[in-house]
């Protein structure tokens, strides 16, 4: 299977530029033959936690139908990331688009603790199986917890698939937690991240691909908006400039 991660720049509380910009992303990787192609957390909105509540989406909500229309003509499932309406705070969630099918939702069901004064957690799944791959997916601060990790290895995913929103320092951080972890599990870990700005911070972009002997195989800029592919069939990755 042939993955994808969208390093982009967000616009705070711009859902229609947001929006676009995906759209233009979708279509410059059309002709990678990506199955899967995954943005980074809360992609649709920017990562602000102080708007998440009045940027917040239905997963049903009617001016995301593009994408369902772009995964059916494409053929690949996309996964954007966006604050969710949910009882009270929103949720953090990542919605999977598969064509005709029914729109996915993968939360985060860890926060961290500046964040909880602003969403809830969730309860959904956190994996999918597509082309016969079972994917572990993990939202940021999840990384960090050891438990998020091992429940996905012991549910047999193949790889564990990672949507963040951090600075270089975080970035660094990360892949330091990963590299570890990725080795210990044998299992490869793929992490995409912003860049740009949020919450008047500078997002450290370094999109990369962790093998099954934790080391970093391929890694994006720390600022430009570019795309990472990973094979899962031989464990190759490639990456192409300015989406």
């Amino acid at each position: 299977m042939r993955i994808g991660l969208v390093q982009i720049a967000s616009q705070k509380e711009d859902l229609h530029f947001n929006i676009h910009r995906h759209v233009q992303a979708i279509e410059h990787a059309v002709n990678q033959r990506i199955e899967l192609l995954v943005f980074p957390e809360l992609s649709l909105t920017g990562y602000d936690p102080k708007s998440a509540a009045l940027m917040a989406v239905e997963p049903t909500d009617s001016r995301l139908a593009v994408f369902d229309k772009l995964s059916k003509t494409t053929g690949m499932i996309l996964g954007v990331g966006a604050p969710l309406l949910t009882p009270g705070k929103p949720s953090i969630g990542m919605l999977l688009f598969s064509g005709s099918k029914r729109r996915q939702v993968i939360g985060k069901q860890y926060l961290h603790e500046d964040e909880i004064p602003f969403f809830s957690t969730a309860t959904t799944a956190n994996c999918i199986i597509a082309d016969g791959i079972k994917i572990g997916f993990a939202i940021c601060y999840e990384i960090s917890i050891p438990e998020h990790f091992q429940k996905a290895v012991d549910d047999g995913c193949d790889l564990i698939l990672a949507s963040v929103a951090k600075t270089d320092t975080g970035m660094q951080e990360a892949l330091q937690f990963l590299t570890t972890a990725a080795k210990q599990h044998r299992t490869p870990v793929l992490i995409v991240n912003c860049t740009g700005e949020f919450e008047g911070k500078s997002a450290g972009g370094g999109s990369s691909i962790i093998n099954t002997s934790g080391e970093v195989v391929a890694k994006l800029s720390s600022q430009a908006e570019e795309l990472i592919i990973f094979d899962s069939e031989n464990g190759q990755a490639s990456s192409v400039k300015e989406i």
